[in-house]
């Protein structure tokens, strides 16, 4: 983050809710000059509310100034520009002050931020090869992830670090496991790979004395893994600042615009620290009660199923009565898995195939856990189908968590979507513009939506949206 960025609101032309605004502004302590060169000053963001198109789009090319566009195009409208409908919508962003990570890319230039993102990695990356080689804190699917990344760039793995008394001494993939006490905390570098207690394990190592702990997203941004978004963050951030924009303004919630901020704070640092502080350790992922509706009719599609773990989170939350539910599961013998495990549910059916805009063929790379995804060569072949061809009657709730193909999944859902006005719970984090390009495909079908945005570990997966349906 920049240091010091100081706020200033204009308020231009007879903008509806400017009354409103300008109270939320003395609130904040946020002067209001009566022009643009009156706020103009080195290091400032000028918060720019008008209802001419042509000043915001003109003020969207320098560097310092914040549009913010009163219309009724919707939030994701304009790339630069963050749209809302009346000046009072946009009051949370003098909330959040002049810490706040959306205002950064409006402020500081890109090649600055990258600069610092890349003297990063070649840090880290001289300080593995100085020390002989990475070790990964955690030995699940997150650890052979960063496992993979790694080798992708002959990164050198001497091997794992666990708690667990049980674990050191072994061989897991083919690598000692070790205890943290093993290690040399003064050339020694370790990447946290346990996704809900990554943070944790940062802190601990960190209070060991340890000088270099990589996050997993530095770690990923450093090998530019091809599954993994981190390289993309800053080059879809800066074009489409508006757009991030004005999803923060048109969030639901404080929580959801907090964990917004953390989540942009993440993508501009690489740090799982705004993460860990946003991530919600009580409700359980996709079936939060503040958006799920219990109901005897409930017809739950669950697009990522897995062995059948998501419906049973389904089952323990929402409980009987429920009409149906619907579980896809692209691995063949993962679907096998959820047959087996929800034998003993009524009214499931799992379909053997992933979801997406229709039929046809891919090839899947199965890692046996959660992580598998899409590839162009080898692998399994696996079916694609969509909603619309195979759920018939009505959904109430969409689950979309398809390892990148939830665009896809989302046009395939089109018809349930326009005419069912589900809830839908997407995951926004497998591609850096999923987190305004998915809610703005679901505008876009023209049933209106509250949008709310949570964050359920300490790394950068698992943030998910609910869109939920209004009116």
């Amino acid at each position: 983050m920049p240091d010091a960025i100081r706020l200033a609101l204009v308020l231009s032309g007879g903008a509806p809710g400017a009354a409103e605004l300008r109270a939320a502004a003395d609130a904040a302590g946020v002067p209001c000059p009566d022009s643009l060169e009156a706020a103009r000053a080195p290091g400032a963001a000028v918060i720019l509310v008008t209802d001419d198109a042509a000043l915001a789009e003109t003020a969207a090319e320098e560097r310092g100034i914040v549009p913010v566009l009163i219309c009724g195009e919707g939030p994701f409208a304009r790339a630069a520009v963050a749209c809302v409908a009346s000046a009072a919508d946009a009051a949370p962003l003098l909330e959040a002050g002049s810490d706040c990570a959306l205002l950064v890319p409006f402020v500081e230039e890109q090649k600055t931020v990258a600069a610092r993102q890349t003297a990063r990695g070649a840090e880290l990356e001289q300080a593995i090869r100085a020390a002989g080689g990475l070790y990964v804190a955690g030995t699940g699917a997150v650890g052979v992830q960063a496992l993979a990344a790694a080798r992708r760039i002959d990164l050198p793995v001497q091997g794992f670090i666990d708690n667990n008394p049980d674990r050191q001494g072994t061989v897991q993939h083919g690598l000692p496991v070790k205890a943290p006490s093993d290690l040399d905390p003064r050339t020694d570098v370790v990447a946290p790979a346990a996704g809900r207690h990554a943070f944790a394990q940062q802190t601990q190592l960190q209070d060991m004395g340890f000088g270099n702990v990589a996050s997993l997203s530095e770690l990923f941004f450093l090998t530019e893994a091809p599954e993994t978004p981190e390289k993309d963050y800053l080059d879809d951030l800066w074009p489409n600042r508006g757009r991030y924009l004005g999803l923060f303004l048109a969030l639901g919630d404080a929580e959801s615009r907090r964990v917004m901020e953390a989540v942009v704070s993440h993508r501009l640092s690489l740090s799982i620290a705004p993460l860990a502080g946003a991530m919600d350790a009580e409700t359980p992922q996709w079936f939060d009660r503040a958006f799920m509706p219990v109901r005897a009719d409930q017809v739950f599609v669950d697009g990522g199923a897995f062995d059948g773990d998501t419906v049973a989170g389904f089952l323990q939350a929402h409980g009987a009565p429920y009409a149906a539910i619907h579980a896809f599961e692209p691995d063949p013998e993962i679907a096998a898995r959820a047959r087996t495990n929800l034998a003993g549910a009524d009214n499931v059916a799992v379909h053997a195939m992933g979801l997406g805009s229709g039929p046809q063929t891919l090839r899947f790379a199965s890692t046996g856990v959660t992580d598998g995804r899409l590839v162009e060569e080898g692998g399994t072949e696996i079916r694609i189908d969509s909603v619309d061809r195979v759920v018939e009657g009505p959904v109430t709730f969409l689950k979309l968590d398809v390892e990148g193909a939830e665009a896809e999944a989302i046009e395939g859902a089109k018809a349930h979507i326009r005419n069912d006005h589900p809830l839908v719970a997407m995951a926004v984090y497998h591609k850096a513009p999923d987190i305004w390009a998915l809610p703005a495909q679901l505008q876009a079908l023209g049933r209106p939506y509250d949008l709310f945005m949570r964050h359920y570990t300490q790394v950068a997966f698992e943030t998910v949206i609910y869109a939920v349906p209004r009116g």
